[in-house]
């Protein structure tokens, strides 16, 4: 292999983590979506992502071919569920480090922050946002290859209002995920009290 072919090659892999680290929460292991498990008074309340279990499914992610030796996550993601908004509070940074081929060694960290506000529907098990407003929420994204690279700020998806959602909400538990995308789940766990 020409070391120009490696050097394309290695980059394409560092696109394709950054891409799957661009995911909302990931979870490999979805619950089943059944119409009965979801009521509107169920969603009002405070809830928080389990980051470590979002860097561990990004890292589960990337492809085969990328040996992941390390993730690590800090911060907080928080949803504030009213009776018709939502606000998310992102502050958290996941960074995942793998090995590939030729003992190269990729580093990845992806920074989010700021907040995203939006209405919020439920129509059986669908949930729908609505006037999604992510102008303040930013993700920094730095990728090196044995130490060289750079960082950016990645433009944030405008797909939340396009997208229904499929929503399960019991007790202190609440999945989201992408309707036809049950690799895609966001488990929330309620903070506080009912």
């Amino acid at each position: 292999m020409t070391n120009r072919f490696a050097t394309t090659r290695t980059a394409a892999i560092a696109i394709a983590a950054v891409a799957v680290l661009a995911l909302p929460a990931c979870h490999a292991d979805p619950a089943p979506h059944p119409h009965s498990l979801i009521d509107a008074a169920c969603i009002p309340g405070h809830w928080t992502n389990d980051i470590d279990t979002l860097a561990q499914e990004a890292a589960d992610a990337l492809p085969e071919t990328v040996d992941v030796t390390g993730h690590i996550a800090s911060g907080t993601q928080k949803y504030t569920f009213t009776a018709h908004r939502v606000t998310i509070v992102n502050d958290f940074t996941i960074d995942i480090t793998a090995k590939l081929h030729g003992d190269h060694i990729l580093e990845m960290a992806q920074k989010h922050e700021g907040t995203v506000t939006a209405g919020w529907t439920l129509d059986h098990h669908e949930l729908h946002f609505t006037d999604v407003d992510d102008s303040n929420y930013t993700v920094a994204t730095t990728v090196t290859v044995d130490g060289r690279g750079s960082g950016t700020v990645l433009p944030v998806p405008d797909t939340a209002e396009s997208t229904a959602f499929e929503a399960i909400c019991r007790g202190n538990g609440f999945t989201i995920a992408p309707e036809g995308h049950d690799d895609l789940v966001s488990h929330l766990s309620r903070v506080g009290r009912h």
